[in-house]
């Protein structure tokens, strides 16, 4: 459940309120309202005793009212009292928007009665004339700021925001549907200590914010009332050149229903002052839930409820926390764009490039290529395996077909030359290979046996020797070897006769 907690840190008390959404609408959880005590009075006993003893009085009456709401070290938007901020409004010519935050902090200079050097800043603009705009300005020093931040760090709390007093007051209104950013309204908020902030705004914009202080003294504070409202009606009056309230929101501490009545009669019934209308369901009685309007204005925006009259930051960037599940919902966002960006990309950039790529596949690797598809689907480095074995046995092939011998060509060269009286019985050809050697380059080798008869030995000797001599010219002899030797030369008888067999080897 979603869940906000705001703390205002007044000068005399400290207010905390978590507010969770309902059916009905925002509701009040929890409050605390811890005063602020310079001196701490009770015993300190124990670690955590000691702990708040070592706080500023304002960080322990915040750690015990965040205690008392059941939220210790909870994400927490805040304000300060306004005595301590300074609202002003003005005029300036338009300028282009990279000027404009240069352009205000140089007007502002002179409406803020401190250094802008040594505070912190915010503001609103609108655009009322042709080439005018009309600003809001809040300011308060960074002195109170960092001490707000100590106190409020000091105290476990996470601080979201720190925001302008009026624009929680005017959140805690516009959430019970009593004020629209429209209207022409003014806001009287009195607290505890006696300070009463008037607040006026036309359109959203806040033209006058101002403080006094009660007397303590009825009759007194009667007539400084209806004083100080009557000056603050008419110099709202002047800056918005004749615009005029008619209605006035009250709200904060005491008797809330005898000053509506007293104001009403004061300036003749000719404005509407209105206390805050709780519809009827809400848990927290009326003249509670209007002492901690403004806590429950500043939990609202932790809830994400706008304020009708703007939302003034006065936290600057690096000192901001962000909610886990913010943080985690934008983080998810971005990885949600960041996806679809990527797919979008996918689509209309890559997607045709793929389609291409898969055409191309199919027409060269596809089915109707031819290609086996056992080759397609395998890996590169099982082709490249492939491809260099088979590069080894093709190699291999054609050093055998480049070794090869002729047959026909020698079978010529000895027939052509072979003499009548011999004869060849057996001719084998060979490449002779070393032991190992895994090409089929070697020396090739003939051998030849056959016979000869002449009736007589010498002359049968001679006629072979003569032959195997002449085959050592022979063209289509010695193209494939270099030398011929006789190796054998015997008689042997062969059917009744004398013949001398023979053996030539030829390398």
């Amino acid at each position: 459940m979603a869940k906000g907690v705001g703390v205002y840190i007044g000068t005399n008390e400290i207010i905390a309120v978590s507010v969770i959404h309902t059916v009905q609408g925002p509701q009040v959880k929890e409050y605390a309202v811890e005063p602020i005590h310079p001196e701490e009075s009770e015993p300190s006993l124990g670690k955590e005793a000691h702990k708040l003893k070592q706080m500023t009085p304002e960080a322990r009456a915040i750690s015990k009212a965040l205690t008392k709401i059941k939220e210790p070290g909870a994400y927490v938007t805040a304000a300060v009292s306004p005595v301590h901020v300074v609202t002003r409004h003005f005029i300036m010519p338009a300028v282009p928007k990279k000027e404009l935050d240069e352009a205000v902090r140089f007007e502002a200079s002179r409406y803020i009665p401190f250094k802008l050097s040594e505070s912190v800043m915010d503001y609103s603009e609108q655009s009322t004339h042709k080439n005018v705009l009309s600003v809001m300005v809040t300011a308060m020093k960074k002195e109170i700021l960092y001490q707000c931040l100590n106190d409020l760090r000091a105290a476990s709390a996470k601080v979201l925001m720190v925001e302008a007093f009026y624009s929680a007051v005017g959140r805690f209104f516009a959430s019970l549907n009593m004020f629209q950013k429209v209207k022409t309204c003014g806001f009287i908020t009195i607290q505890s200590d006696g300070n009463v902030n008037l607040t006026f705004a036309s359109k959203g914009v806040v033209y006058l914010s101002r403080d006094f202080l009660f007397t303590g003294k009825l009759e007194e504070d009667k007539d400084r009332f209806h004083g100080e409202l009557k000056a603050s009606l008419d110099y709202f009056y002047k800056l918005t050149g004749g615009e005029a309230i008619q209605q006035v929101f009250v709200s904060g501490y005491g008797e809330l229903k005898f000053w509506v009545e007293y104001l009403e009669q004061t300036f003749n019934y000719s404005i509407r002052f209105d206390l805050a209308n709780f519809p009827n369901g809400k848990t927290v009685p009326p003249e509670i839930m209007n002492s901690i309007g403004i806590a429950y204005g500043l939990a609202l925006r932790s809830l994400g409820h706008q304020s009708p009259l703007g939302e003034i930051s006065l936290l600057p960037f690096e000192e901001r926390r962000m909610k886990p599940e913010l943080f985690w919902g934008i983080l998810g966002g971005g990885a949600g764009a960041a996806f679809l960006f990527f797919l979008l990309v996918r689509l209309i950039i890559f997607q045709p490039y793929i389609m291409n790529l898969e055409n191309q596949y199919d027409r060269i690797l596809g089915p109707a290529s031819g290609v086996d598809s056992k080759v397609a689907e395998s890996s590169r480095e099982s082709l490249e395996i492939q491809n260099g074995s088979l590069a080894a046995k093709t190699a291999f092939l054609n050093g055998f077909y480049k070794a090869r011998i002729a047959p026909s060509e020698i079978f010529t060269v000895l027939a052509e030359g072979l003499p009548e009286s011999a004869w060849i019985d057996y001719v084998s050809f060979e490449n002779a290979l070393r032991k190992g050697a895994s090409s089929p380059k070697g020396k090739k080798r003939m051998n030849l046996r056959g016979g000869c008869y002449l009736e007589n030995a010498e002359r049968e000797a001679a006629t072979i020797n003569e032959w195997t001599q002449s085959l050592i010219g022979k063209p289509g002899f010695k193209n494939v070897f270099s030398e011929i030797k006789l190796e054998e030369v015997k008689r042997e008888q062969v059917s009744g006769f004398e013949v001398t067999r023979f053996r030539i080897v030829a390398e």
